[in-house]
């Protein structure tokens, strides 16, 4: 089978399992390969919550619009038992209803654990190398006019559809996701150059100024699993100890690529001394 052939076998997989069935018509999205291509539609709230994954670590947060409902005489008649994210619950006994198995777990966690757990979607450490990727956004990316709010916690991209008929731009800290969106409600090009970055990101800003007004940088707390290196930024392997233009990057442990693009190799801080192997891209 030709690597072409591959690739699109692997990627009718990847949507097979990307929604469940029975949720592809309130998705909004083709079934087909041109999902690849962007074609899927989402609404602005669905973006904001994909992106709370990467900002959490890793969970999949429902939006709520109500907390609670207080009585006339100030009463709370009805609280909504939302989802939290509980890292410390994947690492102790829970019973069948979430509560600690024993007292030595319970002291473990030193809290109880929330009504409801977050489920967990995504491995930790692709949740840190996403929002790392997207820190570069705008640190040297189509997003760094967001450096103007003088914050070092900050993740982000832009995005512009064909003919610039959509103009987005999503940003968060591990506390905090806004999304923007800029378009007609009758789908129609918004003018020339008028792109994430120049339609959107300002919008963005505007609002983000005040929304983290007094809060102190919040970063994403990095796994144990990533490990950081010397990069060739013309091949993509590891650099040499003396390369003049190496760069730092990070990847999961034995997801490093080697230094001759045939023979993977350990990492000084890797788990094991197991050699390193290549990631596949699906």
């Amino acid at each position: 089978m030709s690597d072409k052939q591959t690739t699109i076998s692997q990627l009718k997989s990847l949507i097979d399992s990307f929604v469940d069935e029975r949720d592809w018509k309130q998705f909004h999205s083709p079934k087909n390969l041109s999902m690849a291509l962007g074609s899927g539609e989402v609404s602005p709230l669905e973006v904001a919550t994909a992106y709370s994954v990467l900002a959490n670590g890793g969970y999949k947060i429902n939006p709520e619009f109500i907390d609670y409902v207080d009585s006339s005489d100030g009463k709370r008649v009805w609280e909504n038992k939302v989802a939290s994210v509980c890292r410390v619950c994947e690492t102790v006994d829970l019973d069948e209803e979430g509560e600690p198995d024993d007292l030595e777990t319970l002291l473990k966690m030193e809290t109880l654990p929330p009504a409801k757990i977050a489920q967990r979607v995504i491995e930790a450490e692709n949740a840190w190398i996403l929002n790392s990727i997207m820190q570069d956004v705008i640190a040297y990316g189509t997003g760094r006019k967001a450096k103007s709010l003088g914050r070092a916690d900050l993740a982000g991209k832009t995005g512009t559809t064909n003919d610039q008929r959509d103009a987005w731009f999503s940003g968060f800290n591990s506390r905090l996701v806004t999304t923007v969106w800029v378009g007609f409600d009758k789908v129609a090009p918004l003018g020339k150059r008028e792109t994430g970055a120049q339609a959107a990101l300002p919008i963005w800003i505007d609002y983000m100024a005040g929304a983290l007004e007094g809060m102190p940088n919040s970063f994403s707390e990095r796994p144990p699993g990533i490990t950081t290196v010397k990069i060739d930024p013309n091949t993509g392997l590891l650099a040499g100890a003396n390369h003049p233009n190496a760069i730092f990057e990070s990847f999961r442990l034995g997801k490093v690529p080697g230094s001759d693009g045939a023979s993977p190799r350990g990492v000084e801080g890797s788990s094991s001394g197991e050699e390193l192997i290549r990631e596949k891209l699906f």
